[in-house]
C-alpha cells in the first residue's frame, strides 16, 4: 500500500497552474484541422498524423477516459496493475488487457521497450518513469503522459476544468472530438445536480489517506481533486491554505483543525479495515468528526488524477455523507 501511495505521490506531485491553456487547445484544433494533431505532453510536442489503433497502458493511466470516449478497444496491451474501486465494469476491462512483463517500481510499472515493440504499439500512455522516452521516439513511438503526471505541471486550486481538458487532450489524440461534447455534458450535468443539492460550503472536512496497520496518514492540500469533490459536496477543505497535493500530517494538527467531518481514502481495503485503523491513532477519538460519526470512507480510486472517476468521487461522497 505505501507503494500505491508513494506512485501516486510522485506520479502527481505536480498537481499544484491551469491545465491545457486555451492557446493549446486553439493551436491543437488548428493542427486537427489541417489533417494532423498535435498535442503536448509535459515538455514534448507530440505529432500524430493518424489516430493510434495499438496503445500500451502503463498501470491503468487514462483509461477511465479512454473508456468514456470509447476507445479503449484500441488498447492491445497494459503494464502494471491498477484498482478502479467501485467501477466493477471499467476493472473487467482492464482486466481482460492483454498483460505486458513488467516490474514494478514506487512510481509504477516499468516495461522494457522491447515489450512494447512486441505489440507494435504505436502510443504508449503513461508516465516519464515507467519507459525509455527516448528509446520509443528512436523507433517512432510516442510517449502521452497526462498533464497531472508532468514534473513542471503547476496548479494551486483543482477544479473541475483538469477532467475536461483531460478529455479534450486523449480526444484529440485519437480523433473523436466529436465525441466531447457528450461526454462533458453528462459530467457537467452530474457536477450541477450535486451542487444544487448541497449548495454552499457550511461544514468543513479534512480528507486522509490511512493505509490498514500502519502508523502514519496523509493529507490533501487544495491542488489534488479532493478540492472540487469536497466543493461539490458543499464541504470546505479544512487544508484549504496548503497548496501541496499529499502531505504527511500528524493527529496533533488534526485536532486544531478539527474538521466537522472525515474522509479517509484508501485503496484494497475494506472500510472496516480503513476505520479500524484510524480510530485507533492516538487522540482520533477527540475529534468531534468522530464523536459525531461524521467519518465516512472513499476509494481513492474515485479521486487523483483528474477524470470522470473523479466525478463518481463526489456523487459518491455525496452517497456517503447521507446526502
Amino acid at each position: 500500500m505505501r507503494k500505491i501511495l508513494a506512485a501516486v505521490a510522485v506520479l502527481l506531485l505536480g498537481l499544484t497552474a491551469c491545465g491545457t491553456s486555451a492557446a493549446d487547445r486553439a493551436a491543437q484544433s488548428a493542427a486537427s484541422a489541417a489533417g494532423s494533431t498535435e498535442v503536448r505532453s509535459c515538455a514534448e510536442t507530440l505529432h500524430f498524423d493518424k489516430a493510434p489503433e495499438r496503445v500500451v497502458v502503463l498501470s491503468g493511466t487514462s483509461v477511465p477516459i479512454l473508456d468514456a470516449l470509447r476507445v479503449l478497444d484500441r488498447v492491445v496491451a497494459r503494464a502494471g496493475e491498477k484498482n478502479f474501486g467501485p467501477e466493477t465494469e471499467l476493472q473487467k476491462k482492464f482486466d481482460a488487457i492483454k498483460t505486458l512483463d513488467s516490474h514494478e517500481m514506487a512510481t509504477g510499472a516499468v516495461v522494457s521497450t522491447e515489450a512494447v515493440l512486441s505489440v507494435q504499439a504505436d502510443l504508449v500512455i503513461g508516465f516519464e518513469t515507467g519507459v525509455d522516452r527516448s528509446q520509443l521516439a528512436e523507433a517512432g513511438i510516442p510517449l502521452y503522459s497526462p498533464d497531472a503526471f508532468c514534473p513542471d505541471y503547476a496548479v494551486t486550486k483543482a477544479d473541475w476544468s483538469l477532467v475536461d481538458a483531460e478529455i479534450e487532450k486523449i480526444a484529440a489524440i485519437f480523433g473523436v472530438t466529436d465525441r466531447v461534447p457528450s461526454v462533458l455534458t453528462d459530467l457537467h450535468r452530474q457536477i450541477s445536480d450535486i451542487e444544487a443539492a448541497n449548495g454552499t460550503a457550511t461544514a468543513s472536512a479534512a480528507a486522509l489517506y490511512v493505509t490498514p496497520g500502519s502508523t502514519a496518514f496523509y493529507t490533501y492540500g487544495t491542488s489534488s481533486m479532493v478540492q472540487p469533490i469536497f466543493e461539490a459536496n458543499g464541504l470546505k477543505n479544512a487544508y484549504d491554505d496548503e497548496t501541496t497535493r499529499v502531505f504527511d500530517a500528524s493527529m496533533e494538527d488534526l485536532l486544531k483543525r478539527n474538521p466537522d467531518w472525515i474522509v479517509l481514502l484508501a485503496a484494497d481495503a475494506t472500510d472496516q479495515e480503513v476505520l479500524g485503523t484510524f480510530t485507533g491513532f492516538s487522540g482520533a477519538t477527540d475529534l468531534k468528526a468522530v464523536v459525531a460519526g461524521h467519518v465516512v470512507v472513499l476509494p481513492f480510486a474515485l479521486t487523483d488524477p483528474p477524470s470522470p472517476l473523479s466525478v463518481r468521487g463526489a456523487a459518491e461522497l455525496a452517497k456517503r455523507l447521507g446526502r
